[in-house]
């Protein structure tokens, strides 16, 4: 009895009652153990199943997913995601159908005919598998079908691999149906040598034959060597420069052979790279995060020649790469796509954060994350390990007060006041000179106009973003505007407003008293009198309204003061702390003042664990020192006290 249980994933027509359990009395008569089993139908269902569970070890599925076809790339797919496990496909087609033939040029042996489907003969299947002879007379393809042991002769695999939609992921599915005819890996290196060199330059970057190129690579160095090599001995002449190889090679002004680069160094500029980072958060939706992000990227990439970008979506949940992806490249079902390319840009989007370090991070000069709407843990634990970080807001009035509560809970973090402020789609009517006075004295902030084009960013804009990636930019003197004064003019303002209209109604009431002189009308006197006392009085009572809100808003302000202790010194677990070991700073924040650290601790508490001098103290980085020394393995406490002098 196999002792292993399968997990299955079934995607075909019916329900759980008339489809799984069948199987379930089928397999259990093959000694089959099946461990987890689920029904799906439809493509994208199923690629979602088995991106949620990779563990996956066998996948029956129809031809005919509802009215829609599952083509034989569908199904390579499936098996190059998962590469251990068994697709049996049930098809409604005749022998020696284009169909049958695709699967078997393909390599997968295990299709079954609709007459045959019945699940204790795809049990056997799935216990003894079939050969490819054996699926080639099943399947009904003759030796005639089958193409010569290249596959492809070279030039028709060429023009195959030319043809591909420009995405990286439609050129691996084709590298993969390409290698599956294959006899020799010679044949495939002879088949990449003939490459153009876009084609081949995006080849390099699928890990699967990053190796195959770098060998192909080298051949073409050697070539060139030995051919300088034999024209230098029939005819001596001075050292020239070194021509391009195929066109996608370095430029190296070489004197003297000595002076040439070598292989090794070659292969490390064309495969795994110094890789720089940076990455843009922003304070709430709608600021302009991705536009900038957008925009950073291709600025960058346009200002160096043969300089690898790529730009990834970290927050996902409104899916604007996706979108974009269905624009750029026509699919309307994206799924089981990972990224795209714009003018020289590398886009990638549902991809995980640790499988893009681990596979596509190391072949870029620069790679973007666009982060979305901030949150505290997404800034300590990815935003402030960036070499370049980019902080997104608007500079319009109504969004200050989402910029003072950033500046509040996050500029502790930011010891080296490394955050770039950009206010994006900045007119010439908003006032720099506010945010200047909202940021601190050390921050770094620039205004982002508006962009017609994203994906090719004006020369200015470029220039901008280029000499902040290169250190080398200068920030704009905006000069400051005190938001108190601004107010207090405003309210100024409002005050006049208020004395104009008090005088004009004093005015419309002598004007009536005067004209009640000569009017009969004693009515309509009446009337407009008390119109203009209604008028009067609503003004007063808007304007004392003004006053109060006023005041409410600057005693909520003041509530928010917190006085907080930093450490002026780095000091070791176990320290108490001490009034010389820290200074005090007066900060804003939503914060309770439990959570900080009390005056009233000097001398009694300890930190907990080692901290650096620019730490805040927080309540839950302190304890009492016997409560420290409780926690401490024996032995260790003895070592600490020797280090310490006692």
């Amino acid at each position: 009895m196999n002792e292993k249980k399968l997990n299955m994933l079934i995607a075909v027509a019916g329900n759980e009652e008339s489809v799984l359990d069948p199987i379930k009395t089928a397999f259990e008569q093959c000694d089959i153990q099946i461990g987890r089993i689920a029904l799906r139908v439809g493509k994208n269902m199923i690629m979602q199943y088995l991106s949620s569970y990779p563990d996956t070890d066998v996948v029956v599925l129809s031809q005919y997913q509802g009215t829609a076809l599952i083509r034989v790339e569908d199904v390579d797919n499936i098996s190059t995601m998962l590469p251990d496990v068994q697709v049996i496909v049930i098809v409604a087609e005749s022998k020696s159908s284009t169909y049958m033939k695709e699967l078997e040029s393909c390599g997968i042996y295990t299709a079954v005919y609709d007459d045959d489907a019945d699940y204790r003969y795809i049990a056997e299947l799935i216990l003894n598998g079939r050969s490819k002879k054996d699926a080639r007379q099943y399947y009904g393809v003759t030796e005639r079908d089958v193409k010569k042991d290249s596959g492809f002769e070279i030039e028709n695999a060429v023009v195959y691999l030319s043809s591909y939609d420009q995405t990286i992921e439609d050129l691996t599915a084709r590298m993969a149906i390409l290698s599956k005819q294959l006899s020799s890996p010679s044949i495939m290196l002879d088949i990449l040598a003939w490459l153009p060199p876009d084609v081949f330059r995006m080849v390099s970057r699928i890990e699967r034959y990053t190796d195959l190129c770098r060998l192909v690579e080298e051949r073409r160095f050697k070539a060139e060597l030995e051919k300088n090599a034999a024209e230098n001995k029939k005819v001596e002449k001075k050292p020239r420069h070194r021509s391009r190889i195929e066109k996608n090679e370095w430029e190296k002004d070489a004197k003297t052979p000595e002076q040439k680069i070598t292989r090794a160094e070659l292969i490390s500029l064309e495969g795994r790279r110094e890789t720089a980072d940076a990455g843009f958060i922003a304070m709430n939706v709608g600021v302009g995060c991705t536009t900038c992000a957008i925009l950073f990227s291709h600025a960058i990439a346009n200002s160096k020649k043969d300089y690898r970008v790529a730009i990834v979506e970290f927050d996902n949940a409104d899916s604007n790469f996706e979108t974009l992806c269905k624009l750029v490249t026509g699919e309307r079902n994206t799924s089981g796509l990972t990224n795209f390319s714009v003018n020289g840009v590398d886009y990638y989007f549902n991809t995980p954060y640790s499988k893009f370090v681990a596979q596509y991070k190391p072949i870029y000069d620069l790679v973007v994350y666009d982060f979305g709407c901030c949150q505290n843990d997404t800034v300590e634990t990815y935003f402030l390990r960036l070499q370049t970080k980019f902080v997104v807001s608007s500079a319009k009035e109504w969004h200050y007060g989402e910029l003072v509560d950033f500046i509040t809970e996050v500029s502790p973090m930011d010891v080296t006041d490394s955050f770039i402020y950009l206010f994006s789609c900045v007119d010439k009517k908003l006032d720099m000179g506010a945010v200047a006075e909202l940021l601190n004295e050390e921050s770094n902030f620039a205004a982002i106009p508006y962009e017609a084009n994203p994906f090719q960013p004006s020369k200015p804009l470029s220039r901008l973003f280029v000499q902040m990636y290169s250190g080398t930019w200068k920030q704009r003197n905006y000069g400051k505007v005190h938001i108190g004064e601004k107010l207090q003019k405003r309210i100024g303002m409002e005050k006049w407003k208020a004395i104009s209209l008090v005088l004009s109604g004093f005015v419309i009431v002598n004007v009536v008293t005067i004209i009640s002189f000569y009017s009969v009308q004693t009515g309509k006197y009446r009337a407009l009198q008390e119109q203009a006392s209604s008028y009067i009085s609503s003004m007063e009572e808007k304007y004392i309204a003004e006053e109060r809100k006023r005041e409410g808003l600057e005693s909520e302000l003041s509530k928010l003061d917190r006085r907080i202790y930093i450490l002026n010194e780095d000091i070791p677990a176990g320290t108490i702390i001490t009034a010389d070991m820290i200074i005090e700073q007066i900060i804003k924040t939503s914060l309770d003042d439990s959570v900080f650290f009390r005056e009233s601790d000097l001398g009694e508490m300890a930190v907990i664990v080692s901290l650096d001098a620019g730490t805040p103290l927080f309540n839950n980085m302190v304890a009492e020192q016997t409560e420290i020394i409780e926690t401490i393995p024996d032995g260790l406490l003895e070592d600490m006290l020797a280090e310490g002098g006692g």
